[in-house]
């Protein structure tokens, strides 16, 4: 939130009756020196839903939501990130029409 492409506007929350948080999608922009959009710009940073509100399909409203605001910066394409692992998420992000642009390996080291 401290970085001067932080842009408020680009975090979404849903939150049940009582005001409890159930799923949000937080964006970000990159920007050129000179301040404009490139084409990569947009950035999903993180997406995700409560494990008691899944399958109401609030991810895939936030996800839409967050890919409309790009749009309307002007923003070309949108990046993103999710485990191998995560079949929840890649199947929203396959039915969504998102392609694999590559796989990396993570490696970790514990002390």
């Amino acid at each position: 939130m401290q970085r001067p492409s932080y842009v408020p506007d680009l975090d979404f929350v849903c939150t049940d009756q009582e005001g409890q948080l159930v799923a949000y999608c937080l964006g970000n922009l990159f920007r050129n020196a000179d301040g404009t959009i490139d084409d990569a710009a947009a950035w999903i940073l993180r997406l995700g839903t409560h494990p008691n509100y899944r399958g109401e399909g609030l991810g895939t409203a936030l996800f839409r939501l967050m890919l409309t605001k790009f749009r309307n910066l002007g923003c070309s394409s949108t990046l993103l990130n999710v485990f191998a692992t995560n079949d929840p998420a890649r199947k929203l992000y396959d039915s969504e029409g998102c392609e694999c642009l590559y796989r990396m390996k993570c490696y970790v080291s514990s002390f």
